[in-house]
């Protein structure tokens, strides 16, 4: 073993590590750029209403926001 081949494997292992440390510093980057993606959505979710259903035709509409269809039945009427 001269000393060439020593240098050819110290190269491999300088290029093997600086390789793993990239790609581990880009791996953390990107689970901070989700973990704060999640965050941002979970603060911009609008509130939540239960839907009503119409007894007579079945469309659904939020409470107190029903409308009177063309039914003749219509409890909103």
């Amino acid at each position: 073993m001269g000393a060439g081949f020593l240098a050819f494997v110290a190269i491999l292992a300088v290029i093997y590590f600086a390789v793993r440390g990239r790609a581990e510093r880009l791996r953390e980057q990107m689970q901070d750029l989700l973990r704060r993606a999640n965050e941002r959505s979970a603060s911009n979710r609008l509130p939540t209403e239960s839907m009503i259903k119409c007894p007579t035709c079945g469309t659904y509409s939020a409470p107190g926001q029903q409308r009177a269809c063309d039914r003749a039945d219509c409890p909103y009427r």
